[in-house]
This record gives C-alpha cells, sequence and structure tokens, in this order.
C-alpha cells in the first residue's frame, strides 16, 4: 500500500498524537514527550502506554532529527 504525504499548511499545522489503542480518542503528543518520556496517559480515559525505548530506537532518532529541525525554523522565524 502506498502512503501519501501531505503538505499542505493545514497537515503542516496539525497538532501530532495517535488514537489511544484502548478508546479510539485522539491523543495529542508533542514530539519532545515521546523523546524523553518513558510513558504516556491518554488523558480520556488513562490508559497508559509505556515506550519501549530500545525497540524504538530508530524511530525516536528519526524524530529527534525532525524536532531539531522543527526548532531551526522555529529559531530562524523569530529573528
Amino acid at each position: 500500500m502506498e502512503t501519501k504525504i501531505t503538505t499542505s499548511p493545514q497537515a503542516q499545522q496539525r497538532v501530532p498524537g495517535f488514537a489511544c489503542p484502548r478508546c479510539g480518542q485522539f491523543m495529542p503528543v508533542p514530539i519532545h514527550h515521546l523523546l524523553y518520556q518513558r510513558s504516556l496517559s491518554c488523558p480520556w480515559c488513562h490508559q497508559r502506554l509505556d515506550i519501549d525505548r530500545q525497540a524504538s530506537a530508530k524511530a525516536l532518532s528519526i524524530l529527534a532529527k525532525v524536532e531539531e529541525a522543527q526548532q531551526r525554523v522555529n529559531n530562524a522565524g523569530s529573528i
């Protein structure tokens, strides 16, 4: 299955996150929470989700690069 990447202004401003596996509600999750916290909690049903940092090492490395790029863009915009 082919995945289409959307780069519209609306897509760029979306809040990062995902659906809770327990209740299905959208969980807003900033990238820095994924990078620096060991677990997340659904604000709706309070399901705790532990982050397996070892199994997620490759994805976390990519997210760290995304966060760095976002910081550079934000810093350039504030000059």
